[in-house]
């Protein structure tokens, strides 16, 4: 989701509390929209700004009534839906939903992965400067919470992230 255009209604979900702020704001389009989505035989999740919605089988064939309702209930509650991040996984293909595979089970994605080992290793040979990781200005409270949240889907993996970035933090502690 996104704000309204020209309009200052937006969910601001990157600072701390915007998350308990999101869920304060948005109770009647949960409401409804979990509503929405049992009458359609479809389950409703949403974790920050991004929904899910799940079908199997028959319900399938909804997906587009799924996909107008929400619009018109989102846009309802003065806000509008990011077209850009719209999309619809099929079970054949790589589900991911808010960075996370969720085929089989929850895993990070390797791409991302690969990125991280290339730029822990860039950090590790060169040093900080000119590195960055996703959109934080500290670079590493960035790779300690993403190598917490690999730690959290793949336990053994984030475990060997996870020294690597204590390593790091170790050696440029006073930078």
């Amino acid at each position: 989701m996104g704000g309204k255009k020209n309009s200052s209604h937006r969910l601001y979900t990157t600072y701390a509390t915007g998350h308990d702020i999101t869920n304060i704001l948005c109770r009647r389009l949960e409401r409804r929209l979990s509503q929405m989505a049992q009458n359609l035989g479809f389950v409703y999740t949403r974790y920050a700004d991004d929904l899910t919605f799940s079908a199997s089988g028959e319900n399938l064939r909804h997906i587009c009534n799924i996909l107008r309702r929400t619009e018109s209930i989102v846009a309802h509650e003065g806000l509008a839906i990011n077209e850009e991040k719209t999309r619809i996984l099929r079970s054949s293909g790589q589900q991911e939903v808010t960075g996370v595979v969720v085929n089989e089970k929850p895993n990070v994605d390797r791409k991302m992965l690969k990125r991280f080992r290339a730029t822990l290793y860039q950090i590790e040979k060169d040093g900080l400067e000119g590195k960055h990781w996703g959109h934080s200005s500290d670079l590493i409270a960035s790779i300690q919470g993403f190598a917490n949240f690999v730690a959290m889907l793949a336990p053994q993996q984030g475990a060997e992230f996870q020294q690597r970035v204590r390593r790091i933090r170790e050696q440029y502690r006073s930078t």
